[in-house]
């Protein structure tokens, strides 16, 4: 069984998150971090997808999901205010951050 290897910027945030199967997923005051710091590095985000964790599973949600990002739009700040609006809820997010996983 192989093992996840995460971005540089994401293994900041490893103890925070949780890895399941092949998606790291954090709480949206930490993914909101992790896109700072994207951000503050250059590193293009793409959006978030949204998770409930049931047991050692995950079930993805699009309804709490938001990809497509119009290129024209900080993409970074667009991603912010949504995982702010859905800070309350008890959904997991996978940040959709550029790279290549080894």
């Amino acid at each position: 069984m192989s093992v996840m290897k995460l971005l540089a910027v994401e293994e900041l945030f490893r103890s925070r998150g949780r890895i399941i199967g092949s998606v790291f997923l954090l709480k949206p005051d930490d993914a909101i971090e992790l896109i700072l710091e994207c951000k503050a590095r250059g590193i293009p985000v793409f959006g978030a997808e949204g998770f409930s964790i049931v047991g050692d599973k995950i079930q993805p949600s699009m309804e709490h999901s938001i990809s497509g990002i119009d290129a024209d739009l900080d993409r970074h700040q667009v991603t912010i205010s949504f995982l702010r609006s859905h800070s309350k809820l008890s959904y997991w997010f996978e940040v959709m951050v550029e790279g290549l996983r080894g």
